[in-house]
């Protein structure tokens, strides 16, 4: 960071993702005004797939968990505080891991963020195309498919959908394990741990910061609507951007610098 460090930031990014990706533009930014980031590449994702068998090989709900932990525990215990963040599939996992991480951990947050959360899938199997997975899951744990969304979807800057595109890292795959994982967590965030965030640190309950586009087809805008409404926490902000698409930190011109001017905004007036 830049001058005086007021907060730390760590940051979980979205399926076939990787951290550098926001590290182009929304990292430096955050880092200018006092916010150190911390952020790695999820199993399965970015460089931590060096290996073709390890595209999408992500692990069982636990795993993903433990790998957060692994994560968090680096930076904790801070002098500064400390906030989660997660785009996409990370943002589910970040309002997964509210619920149900280690209170060791979580009472030592002062909130999560979640942009664009994986919460209502249009993509997603549904009925007995998802009774199949559950089954095929248990089965063929390591089987790969290809389920990345064409880059065209992610932002309105088409300069930024064609970097998505020619970037190697940006792989596309999930195993049958990590897909059907992501989907039990998306059914648990939105039918019962929606009405438990903050439950698990009575004496410390966390702030939430819910950022989505309206125009998002990945992951609707009724999700995060439905989980906002839903979520019991006193201190909580949904902030809808009219028209904007799936990946906020990297839309078009100056809408990419008004995204991270409200979230450091938010980190550091939470931070005081």
């Amino acid at each position: 960071p830049t001058g005086i460090v007021k907060a730390r930031l760590v940051f979980v990014h979205g399926f076939s993702d990787h951290c550098n990706n926001p590290g182009v533009f929304f990292f430096p930014y955050l880092a200018s005004h006092g916010i150190e980031v911390y952020a790695f590449d999820q199993r399965g994702f970015g460089r931590s797939a060096n290996l073709p068998s390890q595209r999408g090989a992500s692990g069982p709900t636990k795993t993903v968990l433990l790998d957060m932990t692994e994560l968090l525990m680096t930076v904790l215990p801070s002098p500064y505080p400390v906030f989660l963040m997660g785009h996409s599939m990370g943002g589910q996992q970040v309002l997964y891991y509210g619920t149900q991480g280690p209170v060791s951990i979580l009472q030592q947050l002062s909130g999560f963020i979640v942009e664009a959360p994986a919460i209502h899938l249009p993509d997603a199997p549904t009925g007995f195309l998802r009774l199949l997975l559950r089954y095929t899951a248990k089965m063929l744990p390591k089987f790969q498919m290809h389920a990345a969304p064409k880059p065209a979807r992610l932002t309105r800057d088409p300069v930024r959908n064609a970097e998505i595109e020619a970037d190697v890292l940006f792989h596309g795959y999930c195993t049958l394990e990590g897909m059907n994982g992501a989907l039990e967590r998306v059914d648990y965030n939105i039918s019962a741990g929606c009405k438990q965030l903050g439950e698990a640190t009575p004496m410390h309950e966390p702030s939430l910061l819910m950022l989505q586009g309206t125009a998002d087809d990945v992951c609707l805008p009724s999700g995060a609507e439905e989980y906002f409404k839903k979520c019991p926490l006193k201190d909580k902000e949904l902030k809808l951007y009219e028209g904007w698409l799936h990946e906020l930190h990297g839309e078009v011109g100056e809408d990419k610098l008004t995204f991270a001017r409200d979230v450091t905004y938010w980190i550091l007036s939470h931070s005081k």
